[in-house]
Parts: C-alpha cells; sequence; structure tokens
C-alpha cells in the first residue's frame, strides 16, 4: 500500500502537533523514547492502515497513551475511514484545552472522532470493558504509560477489544514485553529501523483476543448485570 499523506503527515506529525505535545511528553521525568523521522511514521501508518483496511464494516478504534506521535496516527486514519469511530484518550492535557479539537475540526473529521481527557487509569480501562467493545486498540509503549501494571493493562484491554497494536520500543523493556506477548501469541507486524537500516527501532505487535466479550453493564453509568 502506499501512503496517501506524505506531505500532510510531515505536517502534522512535525508542525503544530509536536509543538504542543511534544514538551509535554519529553518534558517529564519518564524515560525519553525514540523519536521517529517523517518516513519512519509512514511506515507506522501504513501498518496500522493495511492492518484496519481489512474491515469490511465500519470500525471502532481506541488510542490510548495519545502522545504526538499516536494522536497524528489516530487523525490520520480518522480521515481515511470517515465512517468509522475512532476514540482519542488524551493523557496530555487533562487539565486545560486540547489542541486536538482545533485539529479535529481543520481536517474536518470532529464528527467520526471523540476526545477524552484522561489519564485512562486502568479501573477506567476496566470500567469501560463492562459496557463497551471496541474493534481496535492503537497503544504505544505499554510500560511508559501504564509503568508497573503494563501486564494488567494489557489483560484488561483483552476483555475491552477484539484487537490491539501495540508499538513497542526496543529498549531495556522490550525483552520482559515480547517475552508476555509471545505466552500471548502475539504476531509482529512490522519492525522500524533507525537511519542507517541496521538498528532495531520499533516492533508493532498484533494481539488477537479470541474470546467472545461478555458486557455486564448496559451503559456507563448502569451497575453490573448480575
Amino acid at each position: 500500500m502506499t501512503f496517501k499523506h506524505t506531505e500532510k503527515l510531515r505536517w502534522l506529525f512535525i508542525g503544530t502537533i509536536a509543538v504542543f505535545f511534544g514538551a509535554a511528553a519529553w518534558g517529564n521525568e519518564k524515560e525519553v523514547r525514540p523519536s521517529l523521522t517523517s518516513d519512519q511514521y509512514v511506515a507506522l501508518f501504513n501498518t496500522v492502515d493495511s492492518f484496519v483496511q481489512q474491515f469490511t464494516r465500519p470500525f471502532t478504534m481506541l488510542t490510548l497513551g495519545a502522545d504526538e506521535d499516536s494522536c497524528a496516527l489516530a487523525l490520520l486514519l480518522a480521515q481515511d475511514h470517515p465512517t468509522s469511530a475512532c476514540i482519542i484518550a488524551d493523557t496530555i492535557n487533562t487539565q486545560k484545552e486540547s489542541p486536538l479539537l482545533e485539529h479535529c475540526q481543520l481536517l474536518d473529521i470532529h464528527r467520526n472522532v471523540t476526545l477524552l481527557q484522561t489519564t485512562t487509569r486502568q479501573d477506567e480501562l476496566t470500567h469501560m470493558a463492562e459496557c463497551e467493545h471496541i474493534d481496535v486498540t492503537l497503544l504505544p509503549s505499554p510500560t511508559y504509560w501504564f509503568n508497573s501494571a503494563w501486564q494488567s493493562t494489557l489483560e484488561t484491554l483483552s476483555r475491552l477489544s477484539s484487537h490491539v497494536i501495540l508499538v513497542i520500543p526496543l529498549d531495556k523493556t522490550y525483552a520482559m514485553v515480547r517475552q508476555y506477548l509471545e505466552t500471548q501469541k502475539a504476531l509482529v507486524l512490522r519492525v522500524l529501523y533507525n537511519a542507517d537500516n541496521i538498528t532495531p527501532l520499533l516492533a508493532l505487535y498484533h494481539m488477537r483476543i479470541r474470546t467472545n466479550p461478555t458486557l455486564r453493564r448496559k451503559t456507563w453509568l448502569k451497575k453490573k448485570i448480575p
């Protein structure tokens, strides 16, 4: 598949969203993750877009840990699939107006994008799994966003989603995460390499959930169904 928005991608990633989200994402006390070139973003988009192209119906997608990388990816996917429903959890701008609102309007994709300004705690995901089911969840760097609770978070997502796509940095936590994903029979969709085309940078994994969802609430506010 050929990426259709190369210039748009360069603007969206390297321009305004990077300004708003970059300082917030990299300016905290957590370990700094690798930054990507525009060509690597294209490869990332193509991989995820090729996956969702397999749906023969409108799909639902939840993006967690929405830093500047995954926000731009989710916005472009929402624009390319206007009949699908995309939920983005803005975990950075939880106490102020999110710049994503303006970008959704500029790209005319506000009709199929739901923006959640929340840290998406695990208890919230557990509650969501009791009343909602998502086709695809996109989660970059689970150890970065959920720290030591990353494994239990993935187990929660297995009740919320039919498919989970993970973007895993090949850092010191990779071996631990890979070992868990192998037990879940997760598949490697793609490996992104550094500029030298030798050093691996990121790995995209796909977890397919084979159990049928059981919803225990009719809505978010309803009590659990006995």
